[in-house]
């Protein structure tokens, strides 16, 4: 069966495709290469990274009207609410897309920029994205570990508490991680680290710094590095987190600021000076021994899918990673990452000593990472989204329509 098929994003494709955007061409290529009708609707797009075929719409101009019953229907949390609002008081049956939603946005318990505005923020959203996904036919999160932070988002809304409405939405829930790209890595690039540190083992800290990890184990993990002579590099890729919001550079600020206290900027430490798209990555993991993260023991990390562990995968590097999170358990299972318990330096220390030291591990556990990236290929991930287009059963259900009272709070909020 073939469809035409709908995916709306409330965010611009820009000249540099981060996350949502990828997980939206990746999405569109694979229906288009199923022979689908495939239309993207986002809004005020800067470019086209679309593969041929496929139709891009501005939505600030779009006509929601064009979409029927029928055809695939897709969007996210980023959708503004009137749009959002609209489809989910039309007839059109939808599925709904939360693989970005996790814990640090949504539960206040486990933020951290606390206060009276931003919990009313996090409410209003909780209420929109229990109401689309109470209306959703079928609800996308990025692994099973996600929708339990979900699910308990939801519980925090009283009326939806009882009657079983959270056990009702599971049954509708499926796992749709991102995934790995299924071009060729490129190889024989030149190496684009400071030449003070291009013949060291250097790990990579491949996407932005945020407050949610743990940042002083990684410090100190270095700190005892530098004492032990050691002549492994820790390297930023993102020298910002370069967003609109300046607070958000303050975990940059604290890395910097403790790593110039143990005299470890410019030594062990590095910070990366240029913007690195995605299309540029190849080289910095070409380059470098293997990857690095550290997760304190919370519920941000037990349900996040690190989308920054891909490209190593792509790339087929391992990873050196502390605490728990989902994805690094698959890693660690494939047997292409070393972990070991939160908050441990000497521990984090000793897991990257043993790759540092000897090239060869790191390349035993690339081997493995590399073979790992073909399960998580983008196409076998989007594989529940794809064999729905192909159902003719499929997109005829409209699920659960909110009530006046939640209508009204929706509309308030």
């Amino acid at each position: 069966m073939k469809r035409k098929v709908w995916i709306l994003a409330g965010k611009a494709f820009g000249k540099g495709l981060l996350g949502p955007a990828i997980r939206i061409v990746e999405m569109a290529k694979a229906c288009s290469q199923d022979g689908h009708e495939v239309h993207v609707v986002v809004l005020s797009p800067e470019s086209n990274p679309l593969p041929e075929g496929v139709e891009l719409h501005d939505l600030a101009k779009f006509d929601l009207d064009r979409i029927r019953p029928g055809d695939g229907l897709i969007f996210g949390p980023y959708l503004s609410a009137p749009i959002a609002w609209k489809l989910l008081r039309s007839d059109l049956p939808f599925h709904l897309d939360l693989y970005c939603v996790t814990a640090t946005e949504q539960l206040a318990l486990w933020a951290r920029t606390p206060g009276v505005a931003r919990d009313r923020e996090r409410a209003k959203l909780r209420l929109r994205y229990l109401l689309h996904a109470a209306r959703a036919e079928s609800i996308q999160v990025s692994c099973l570990e996600q929708w339990m932070v979900v699910a308990g988002m939801f519980l925090s809304e009283k009326n939806w508490s009882k009657g079983g409405w959270v056990d009702e939405l599971t049954t509708r829930v499926v796992a749709v991680p991102m995934g790995v790209r299924e071009d060729s890595f490129p190889r024989g690039s030149a190496n684009p680290y400071p030449g003070s540190i291009q013949t060291d083992p250097v790990f990579l800290w491949g996407g932005s710094l945020w407050n949610w990890f743990d940042l002083e184990t990684l410090v100190e993990t270095f700190r005892i590095l530098s004492e032990r002579g050691s002549n492994a590099r820790l390297f930023f890729l993102s020298g910002s987190n370069r967003t609109e919001r300046s607070s958000e550079n303050d975990p940059v600020t604290k890395v910097e600021t403790l790593a110039k206290t143990h005299g470890l900027l410019g030594k062990s430490i590095f910070f990366n000076t240029v913007s690195v798209s995605p299309d540029h990555l190849a080289p910095w993991l070409e380059h470098c021994r293997a990857g690095i993260l550290t997760n304190p023991t919370s519920l941000e990390a037990l349900s996040s899918w690190r989308t920054r562990y891909l490209d190593l995968l792509w790339a087929g590097k391992p990873l050196v990673v502390s605490g728990i999170d989902p994805l690094a358990t698959r890693m660690v299972d494939a047997g292409c990452a070393l972990r070991v318990a939160a908050g441990s330096a000497v521990e984090l220390a000793d897991a990257i000593e043993k790759i540092a030291r000897d090239e060869s591990v790191a390349m035993r556990l690339g081997a493995q990472a590399a073979g790992l990236a073909q399960d998580l290929g983008w196409r076998r991930n989007l594989s529940p989204f794809l064999d729905a287009l192909s159902d003719p059963q499929a997109f005829r259900h409209q699920g659960i329509r909110p009530s006046i009272r939640d209508a009204a709070r929706y509309l308030v909020a």
